[in-house]
């Protein structure tokens, strides 16, 4: 196995970014001919691109699966174009893969690329993955942020003004949420797609978890998916938001990814 860590430069942020990177491999590899599968990993929002490494074993898996994995950083921006910041939506969504794919001869095919992320990480996952169904076999969110209107509301309730402040950097005046940020939208506008076009969507979250309307988020979210006909797993575990519940949940995903790849 190989682990990259340094920098890339970046033309949508228009700077060098940090970037984890995880190959399968300890001795020269056939990409071509056998491509290893690929996992986008997301970070959280106060993590970086260096926590998957840190906090769980996703090395380990990553050689048990043949997976590669890419770890971006982001910072807080919710991997969103911000409405007063940077291009971070861009970045991963659009250049990372292009960048990755040449760099690292890592495979383009859409049956062999999937994109998962914990929190703000597994809300990136689901917005990237919907609105990019082309790039990706399957979604997977960890305790991510499904309903973000849900969460304004909230926040607006319990946040101090800086933290409210910030989210206003990154999604605009009055915490609006646009058609492109809200996931139960692209959710329903993703049912619209032929079967085959569609992404398999992995949701997890912690029973007590302690972010407020988090966990019922994620639960009424399965439900929609339920109705929608999207094809899915929900894998529930006991525990609030922390890094057992991830390295847990990452476990789990990749055992999916693997049998509907």
């Amino acid at each position: 196995m190989a682990s990259f860590k340094g920098e890339i430069k970046s033309a949508a942020l228009d700077m060098d970014i940090a970037l984890n990177i995880i190959l399968p491999y300890d001795r020269p590899h056939d990409f071509l001919s056998n491509p290893c599968k690929v996992l986008y990993l997301l970070h959280g929002q106060g993590s970086s691109s260096a926590s998957w490494m840190r906090w769980t074993s996703i090395e380990r898996y990553a050689i048990k699966h043949s997976f590669a994995v890419i770890m971006p950083e982001v910072q807080r921006s919710f991997y969103r174009n911000m409405a007063y910041g940077l291009d971070y939506f861009t970045f991963v969504a659009d250049e990372l893969p292009r960048l990755c794919q040449t760099m690292f001869h890592i495979s383009a095919k859409r049956e062999d690329n999937f994109i998962a992320g914990l929190s703000m990480g597994g809300y990136g996952a689901l917005k990237i993955g919907l609105l990019r169904p082309e790039q990706y076999a399957a979604i997977g969110s960890f305790s991510g942020a499904a309903d973000l209107e849900r969460i304004f509301t909230a926040m607006k309730e319990y946040q101090p003004q800086r933290q409210l402040n910030e989210m206003v950097g990154i999604f605009g005046p009055e915490l609006t949420l646009q058609p492109e940020d809200d996931i139960l939208y692209l959710t329903r506008e993703h049912a619209k797609l032929p079967r085959e076009q569609q992404c398999n969507i992995f949701i997890s979250c912690g029973t007590e978890d302690e972010m407020p309307t988090l966990y019922q988020g994620n639960v009424d979210y399965v439900q929609l998916l339920q109705e929608l006909g999207i094809s899915h797993r929900y894998f529930e575990q006991s525990g609030m938001h922390e890094w057992g519940v991830w390295d847990e949940a990452v476990q789990q995903a990749l055992n999916y990814f693997d049998q509907e790849r």
